[in-house]
């Protein structure tokens, strides 16, 4: 049984009958990816980029998999997570190797081909806010976010460390890519530069156009859910 709330919130509806009804969403999500798999080729699900899944032996299974994931994508959208297109390029690499520049050069590229948002991983450096501005003083007195609008742009302050809280910010906001640098600690697929044991790469030692090339092979970012 599900309950719902009408517009006003003011009655309470009960729809036995909407099991029903969600059971065949189910099938038929199922059946489509199950043609789409026995129709395509095997690397179907591979190709199928929101779900972020590893693909299960079979093609039941991997139909399964799919489906559910699909389900869960729509869910996220419902509940307010709205991009599930957000591609996220983590440029890793022990000090000194490059990554600034060759950020540099992708974001420009990426640029023309959709909207870019970057983040920077600071390490031990610490960005002092200017002293004596207004909008410092907001901060100081307690705010949990703090923005100063000029003619050109804006420049905010979030009290939070968490990388996951930008990259959702970005996602709601529909940007198509992040590129985020220094995160050598996150689970992102990655460039790497130089000999830096990671997992999730993409690639190493490549400049910016190979990068550029092979935007799509970065894995689409999810969302959390907005709090309401």
């Amino acid at each position: 049984m599900f309950v719902f709330f009408d517009a006003d919130f003011h009655h309470v509806h009960r729809v036995e009958e909407a099991v029903g009804g969600f059971a065949g969403v189910v099938l038929g999500v199922f059946v489509v990816q199950l043609g789409a798999l026995f129709g395509g080729s095997s690397a179907a699900h591979q190709q199928f980029h929101v779900c972020p899944c590893p693909r299960p032996p079979g093609v039941i299974g991997a139909a399964f998999c799919c489906s559910v994931c699909i389900l869960v994508q729509i869910n996220k959208v419902i509940l307010g997570c709205n991009s599930m297109s957000m591609r996220v390029i983590n440029v890793i690499g022990h000090s000194n190797s490059g990554k600034t520049t060759l950020v540099s050069r992708l974001v420009p590229m990426l640029a023309e081909v959709g909207t870019v948002a970057t983040v920077k991983h600071m390490g031990h450096h610490v960005w002092e806010l200017p002293a004596g501005k207004d909008t410092t003083v907001h901060f100081a007195g307690g705010s949990a976010a703090t923005a100063g609008i000029d003619a050109e742009k804006t420049v905010m302050s979030l009290r939070t460390t968490d990388v996951y809280e930008i990259l959702d910010f970005y996602a709601w906001k529909g940007y198509d890519f992040a590129v985020v640098e220094g995160f050598k600690e996150e689970g992102f697929s990655c460039v790497v530069l130089g000999d830096l044991a990671a997992e999730h790469v993409v690639v190493r030692d490549a400049d910016a156009e190979q990068v550029f090339l092979m935007r799509d092979l970065f894995e689409v970012y999810v969302p959390r859910c907005r709090k309401k």
